[in-house]
């Protein structure tokens, strides 16, 4: 059985293998699809951390996206590489969410949800305000990306360090402790956990993955202004994609982002006049009959089964 443990990985491997060829050899079209189900893939990872571990319900994370996306477009604006820019926008989002952590997370359950929405609102007004800064609500226009490979690629490594970071949190002991938080906050301060610093980590690495992806979005869209840089769709877009996959799994953000991407894809391309009507039938049917997420769901079905199989063997075995 250890010989053959690396064989688990290849699925992976060639996954991986896949993704990074795709912009050298597929079309136009599917390289943009792609490249925004891997955005929607390390947004849904990024609120998957704060709100599916911890238990934090956010309706605010973009507002660490539109950080992210301000400081790549003012910096690349000033001749600053936009790589460099995004991850400078990245570290000063990680920054700010520890001192609005400390304020922000005393706040819990739909006080938190709705106190994260104002901030989101609040961050917005402020762009429009600093006018020398961010040029208000005529936004910041950036040279256009002659290449989507490298936009691609970035977004590519960001989405795959989500995706293994989760995987890695799950089983540490961080993460245990977020998720003792989350059942029972009163409980695990009790057991010695320092909630509030959990609580304020876990937050911080949140708005460093969003805002690194709003980074990179900014110099692929190669224009930001209030709206586009602190969307509120797009912040729906993230809880709904990593709720319907499953908030605090390892997989759950990675298969609603991309089973909901495409179907958001095809539904637009298909039926662009009821495609809101026909996406929000959709999202209330699963809310109804899976609303635990998907992947808590197909576990429970596959142990379910297996013991149910472990019962029949059993009952052979009897009767033999």
């Amino acid at each position: 059985m250890k010989a053959s443990s690396p064989f688990r990985f290849w699925p992976g491997a060639v996954a991986v293998a896949i993704l990074v060829a795709v912009p050298f050899v597929a079309s136009g079209y599917i390289t943009a699809l792609t490249l925004s189900l891997l955005m929607y893939v390390a947004l849904a990872y990024g609120w998957n951390l704060i709100s599916g571990y911890t238990g934090y319900v956010s309706f605010g994370q973009v507002a660490f996206f539109g950080v992210g996306g301000y400081t790549c477009a003012i910096l690349a604006k000033a001749g600053m590489n936009w790589l460099v820019g995004s991850l400078i926008g990245g570290v000063i989002a990680g920054l700010l969410a520890v001192v609005l952590g400390l304020v922000m997370l005393r706040l819990k359950g739909a006080y938190f949800a709705i106190g994260m929405l104002g901030l989101a609102q609040l961050f917005a007004a402020v762009a429009g305000a600093l006018k020398r800064v961010t040029n208000g609500s005529t936004g910041i226009f950036l040279p256009p990306s002659l290449s989507l490979v490298p936009v691609y690629l970035a977004l590519l490594s960001l989405a795959l360090t989500a995706v293994v970071g989760t995987a890695i949190l799950h089983r540490s002991t961080f993460g245990l402790r977020l998720m003792a938080i989350r059942e029972d906050e009163e409980a695990a301060e009790s057991l010695g956990i320092h909630t509030t610093v959990y609580k304020i980590i876990a937050f911080s690495i949140s708005a460093v993955v969003i805002a690194l992806a709003g980074g990179v979005m900014t110099w692929y869209i190669s224009f930001i202004d209030p709206q586009s840089a602190f969307p509120a769709a797009l912040n729906l877009t993230m809880v709904i994609m990593a709720v319907f996959g499953g908030p605090g799994t390892v997989w759950g953000p990675l298969v609603g982002a991309s089973t909901l991407g495409i179907i958001a894809e095809l539904l637009w391309a298909n039926y662009p006049g009821l495609y809101l009507v026909i996406y929000g039938v959709i999202l209330l049917l699963i809310v109804l009959y899976i609303p635990q997420g998907v992947v808590p769901s197909l576990s429970k079905l596959l142990r379910r089964r297996g013991a149910a199989e472990t019962v029949r063997k059993g009952r052979r075995g009897a009767v033999a």
